[in-house]
């Protein structure tokens, strides 16, 4: 299986990091902005899709919190596509796509670091190794 995206700094960091003109926007409208990798070959891109919006509060079961208030919902989305064989040009194609919704109160006390760290902890939870991936490939869930 081919994934057809070309390597950014792979193996060097934790994620793999697409240069700024690596990308065009192909679609705006309020609170989302598509875009597409140019790097890509035609008919197998890489579509990156952000969109942010403000949502009622969330409001748990215990603990005090103003159900007046606003959270905002992040949603980042990668869409690839990958050979089943690339050798083969009209072969099989397998679609892929893996986003992250981050739900945080809208609040000026909530900081850049308080964000990062809960999707650090949740990548965290998913990429410490590759067993977990593997299980949950083979719809086993009970993978900590």
């Amino acid at each position: 299986m081919i994934t057809n995206v070309p390597a950014g700094t792979a193996g060097t960091t934790a994620t793999d990091v697409v240069a700024a003109n690596k990308v065009v926007t192909v679609n705006t409208s309020p609170g989302e902005t598509a875009y597409v990798r140019v790097d890509t070959p035609i008919a197998r891109d890489q579509a990156i899709r952000f969109a942010s919006k403000l949502v009622k509060a969330y409001v748990p079961s215990t603990g005090n919190r103003d159900p007046n208030s606003n959270d905002v919902s992040i949603l980042c989305e990668v869409a690839e596509v990958w050979d089943k064989d690339p050798a083969d040009a009209n072969g099989y194609v397998y679609p892929a796509k893996a986003h992250v919704v981050i739900r945080v109160p809208h609040d000026s006390n909530v900081t850049l670091a308080n964000v990062t760290g809960l999707l650090s902890r949740l990548l965290g939870f998913v990429a410490d190794n590759s067993d977990k991936i593997s299980e949950l490939l083979r719809l086993k869930t009970d993978v900590l």
